[in-house]
Protein backbone atom coordinates (compact mmCIF):
# COMPACT_ATOMS: atom_id res chain seq x y z
CA UNK A 1 0.00 0.00 0.00
CA UNK A 2 1.52 3.86 0.00
CA UNK A 3 3.19 4.58 2.72
CA UNK A 4 1.40 7.95 3.08
CA UNK A 5 1.33 9.43 7.13
CA UNK A 6 -2.20 8.08 7.96
CA UNK A 7 -1.25 4.59 6.85
CA UNK A 8 1.90 4.61 9.08
CA UNK A 9 -0.18 5.87 11.93
CA UNK A 10 -2.94 3.46 11.51
CA UNK A 11 -0.47 0.35 11.20
CA UNK A 12 2.14 0.38 14.20
CA UNK A 13 3.01 -3.02 15.79
CA UNK A 14 0.31 -5.13 17.07
CA UNK A 15 -2.06 -3.19 15.31
CA UNK A 16 -5.40 -5.10 14.10
CA UNK A 17 -7.16 -4.80 11.04
CA UNK A 18 -9.74 -6.69 8.75
CA UNK A 19 -9.78 -8.00 5.38
CA UNK A 20 -12.67 -8.69 3.78
CA UNK A 21 -13.73 -10.21 0.05
CA UNK A 22 -17.22 -8.55 0.29
CA UNK A 23 -18.66 -11.91 1.35
CA UNK A 24 -20.03 -12.79 4.69
CA UNK A 25 -18.05 -16.15 4.54
CA UNK A 26 -14.17 -14.58 4.26
CA UNK A 27 -14.05 -11.72 7.40
CA UNK A 28 -10.51 -12.67 9.15
CA UNK A 29 -9.05 -10.22 11.56
CA UNK A 30 -5.36 -9.96 11.49
CA UNK A 31 -2.43 -8.15 13.49
CA UNK A 32 0.87 -6.28 12.12
CA UNK A 33 3.92 -8.24 13.49
CA UNK A 34 5.82 -6.27 11.54
CA UNK A 35 6.49 -3.25 8.97
CA UNK A 36 8.88 -2.09 6.22
CA UNK A 37 8.88 1.43 4.57
CA UNK A 38 12.47 1.59 4.21
CA UNK A 39 12.88 -1.83 1.42
CA UNK A 40 10.62 0.20 -1.26
CA UNK A 41 10.72 4.22 -1.24
CA UNK A 42 7.04 5.00 -0.88
CA UNK A 43 5.59 1.71 -0.40
CA UNK A 44 4.76 0.10 3.22
CA UNK A 45 4.65 -3.70 3.23
CA UNK A 46 2.96 -5.28 6.64
CA UNK A 47 3.44 -8.38 7.52
CA UNK A 48 0.36 -9.55 9.53
CA UNK A 49 -0.65 -12.97 11.01
CA UNK A 50 -4.67 -14.09 11.68
CA UNK A 51 -5.72 -13.24 15.18
CA UNK A 52 -8.82 -13.53 16.70
CA UNK A 53 -11.79 -11.61 16.26
CA UNK A 54 -13.25 -9.35 19.77
CA UNK A 55 -17.05 -9.87 19.03
CA UNK A 56 -17.56 -7.84 21.69
CA UNK A 57 -14.98 -4.59 20.75
CA UNK A 58 -15.31 -5.22 16.60
CA UNK A 59 -17.99 -4.60 14.25
CA UNK A 60 -16.83 -7.69 12.09
CA UNK A 61 -19.70 -7.16 9.36
CA UNK A 62 -18.54 -3.47 8.90
CA UNK A 63 -14.88 -5.15 9.68
CA UNK A 64 -14.14 -2.12 11.84
CA UNK A 65 -11.63 -2.77 14.98
CA UNK A 66 -12.35 -1.94 18.29
CA UNK A 67 -15.35 0.12 17.49
CA UNK A 68 -18.00 1.11 20.41
CA UNK A 69 -20.98 -1.00 20.11
CA UNK A 70 -23.62 0.19 22.25
CA UNK A 71 -27.00 -0.90 22.08
CA UNK A 72 -29.15 1.09 24.43
CA UNK A 73 -31.13 -0.51 26.94
CA UNK A 74 -33.71 1.16 30.36
CA UNK A 75 -33.31 -0.61 32.80
CA UNK A 76 -36.29 0.84 34.48
CA UNK A 77 -39.43 -0.72 34.64
CA UNK A 78 -42.79 1.25 34.02
CA UNK A 79 -43.70 1.49 36.94
CA UNK A 80 -40.63 3.59 38.22
CA UNK A 81 -40.50 5.43 34.77
CA UNK A 82 -43.91 6.64 36.06
CA UNK A 83 -42.71 7.55 39.76
CA UNK A 84 -39.40 9.50 38.76
CA UNK A 85 -40.25 13.12 37.08
CA UNK A 86 -36.71 14.00 35.36
CA UNK A 87 -34.12 12.87 33.65
CA UNK A 88 -33.76 8.92 34.32
CA UNK A 89 -30.50 9.16 32.66
CA UNK A 90 -28.00 11.17 33.74
CA UNK A 91 -24.57 12.73 32.51
CA UNK A 92 -21.63 12.78 35.30
CA UNK A 93 -21.08 16.64 36.08
CA UNK A 94 -24.39 17.97 35.31
CA UNK A 95 -26.35 19.24 38.03
CA UNK A 96 -29.91 18.18 38.12
CA UNK A 97 -32.88 19.11 39.93
CA UNK A 98 -35.85 16.45 41.25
Amino acid sequence: MPATDSALNYFQRYSKFYLQDGTDAYKVCWRVEAMDWISTPGILEINGVEYYANEFEDDINEGIVGALKITESNPNSEEIENIIVGETFIKPRTEYIY
